[in-house]
């Protein structure tokens, strides 16, 4: 989608793919790598998109993050 080839735009590497945003200009990314499941990565755009480890796996970054009721 456009929203994504966007967002890659402002990531300082080419080593990640957003997938998701929070809204205030931060990402939500996975690394670029050849795992099954890999991490989930929030790219703070405050500190120049930084990464740091939300989920351990989509799964769990889902589990958590997008289905809380």
């Amino acid at each position: 989608p456009s929203e994504i080839l966007e967002s890659i735009r402002h990531l300082p590497d080419r080593e990640h793919v957003p997938f998701a945003d929070n809204g205030c200009g931060d990402l939500y990314c996975w690394p670029r790598t050849e795992t099954a499941e890999p991490t989930v990565l929030f790219a703070d755009h405050e500190t120049g998109y930084s990464y740091s480890e939300a989920a351990a796996s989509f799964t769990q970054w889902l589990e958590e993050e997008r289905f809380r009721l």
